[in-house]
């Protein structure tokens, strides 16, 4: 029987930088400017000697403030916490990502946020200059993350501090995957660039015959595949971008492959809902399946499906030897995010605001939750919890059943 989770989660303020906005407002009151009124929710990153300011009231806060030391990393494993929200200055499309009990996501306030994963209290808040719709990703105890303005950065995770920054000749939305100590993200500049993780130094740049908005995915040791809006999936090897193969779709690819890493297999859909089953070695097909709608969405592979989302509302399950439909789930918008698995579920959303509790087995709807506004970013877990951004600037952490 379906059923509506409980009411959306209480919000937690982020109490340092709204003490902060309050110190750094009395300061610079003599300003002609007129200057916006703050929100007490949302971390606004200040701007020359209002930083300073702020870095020093943050140092003073501490634990106080609900995040923990920086001499005191908090556990990689997260035991249940309560339901918390935080709300943003911008849309959240950046998939958030869950690490050594840091939340860390981009917006298109122009900042990449860092709050602690069981209070939702911010860490630290980095001004880029750029909206962000690239997820981020973090190796070695530092977070990787691209701009709308075609940059790449490198900020330390504990502290937020800007360690390198490197240019690609466009927009980016691909999120990085970092393979053999290289970063290696596409940008509208119809390129795949690589950069050293360490010090950002460009070391490769593959050009395709379109822009890359898809994510770049590793597909085994060495190796990563991407799309691009010309139709065509590449696959590199990570070290030198040498090309080892590429496979022709009917359409572009605007999103990640799905990796089958227990068949060695890479599952790849494109814009006309064409979606392929490939050999990760040679590109080799497997098996073909027509799902009718555009796949704006990373495919999911589980132990016995491999999930897909369209962006016409339909989520299907596809028998992952095979390609045949097993069962399939209607929303009133597309599913344009990652589904989540949890156990034997999927915490699925759809574009229209709703949380979808999926059945692994049959495709059953266990429950929906609204979270009442459009959903693009794909959700992460966060102990029991599951935390995702909405296109209203909300980044939710949800109790799921």
């Amino acid at each position: 029987t379906r059923r509506r989770w409980s009411a959306p989660p209480r919000r937690v303020a982020a109490p340092v930088a709204a003490l902060a906005l309050v110190v750094v407002a009395g300061a610079f009151a003599l300003r002609a400017r007129e200057e916006p009124p703050a929100r007490e929710d949302a971390w606004v990153a200040p701007p020359a000697l209002e930083e300073r300011v702020v870095g020093l009231l943050t140092q003073g806060v501490g634990q106080d403030a609900g995040r923990a030391s920086i001499d005191e990393p908090s556990p990689p494993v997260l035991e249940a916490g309560e339901p918390w929200s935080f709300r943003a200055r911008g849309a959240i499309t950046s998939s958030p990502l869950v690490v050594a009990g840091r939340v860390v996501f981009g917006c298109r306030d122009s900042t990449l946020y860092c709050l602690d994963a069981r209070s939702g209290a911010v860490e630290w808040g980095l001004p880029v200059g750029s909206g962000i719709g690239s997820s981020p990703r973090e190796r070695s105890g530092l977070c990787y993350v691209g701009t709308y303005a075609g940059e790449v950065l490198a900020c330390d995770l504990e502290t937020g501090e800007l360690r390198w920054r490197a240019e690609t000749g466009g927009k980016i939305v691909s999120s990085p995957c970092i393979e053999s100590g290289r970063v290696i993200i596409g940008s509208y500049d119809r390129s795949v660039h690589a950069f050293d993780a360490a010090s950002g130094e460009r070391t490769w740049k593959v050009t395709t015959g379109s822009r890359v908005r898809a994510s770049v995915e590793r597909i085994g040791d060495g190796t990563v595949a991407v799309g691009s809006a010309d139709g065509t999936l590449y696959c590199l090897d990570a070290a030198d971008g040498t090309l080892r193969w590429k496979r022709r779709t009917t359409s572009a690819i605007l999103t990640a492959v799905g990796y089958d890493a227990a068949r060695h297999r890479v599952v790849v859909a494109s814009q006309d809902g064409k979606t392929a089953c490939l050999d990760a070695d040679t590109g080799t097909v497997v098996w073909r399946a027509d799902l009718g709608a555009e796949v704006n969405a990373q495919p999911r592979i589980t132990e016995r499906l491999v999930v897909v989302g369209t962006g016409k509302g339909m989520l299907h399950a596809l028998d992952p030897d095979t390609g045949e439909r097993l069962w399939h789930v209607g929303a009133e918008r597309g599913f344009d995010a990652r589904p989540l698995e949890r156990g034997e579920h999927l915490v699925a959303p759809s574009y229209d605001g709703t949380l979808h509790l999926v059945a692994l087995a049959d495709g059953a709807v266990l429950e929906t939750h609204s979270l009442g506004s459009e959903i693009f970013s794909s959700p992460a877990a966060v102990g029991d919890l599951v935390v995702l951004g909405t296109l209203g600037g909300t980044l939710h952490a949800l109790a799921v059943p």
